[in-house]
């Protein structure tokens, strides 16, 4: 069985809780380890925390917009989702 730390991680980035919800309970059935943040800033913060295997943003979010968001994940690493 694999462990905790093999099991993929998504990062959820959205202001509104509603869709956070909303997002963490499609992916309830399935073995991944969800990461939010909710807003840009704390976004970027916890993906240079952590690699994960994708990326579900927001685009219209306050303190970082999520196309500054992606411009600047894509900087770091082009290859994540």
């Amino acid at each position: 069985m694999p462990s905790h730390q093999d099991r993929t991680s998504i990062l959820i980035i959205d202001d509104d809780a509603h869709y956070r919800d909303l997002i963490l309970a499609i992916f309830e059935p399935y073995p991944v380890d969800l990461v939010i943040a909710i807003d840009g800033r704390d976004g970027w913060g916890k993906f240079n925390d952590m690699t994960p295997a994708a990326i579900i943003t927001d685009l219209q979010m306050p303190n970082m917009n999520g196309c500054e968001l992606i411009k600047s994940i894509r900087n770091v690493n082009f290859s994540i989702p």
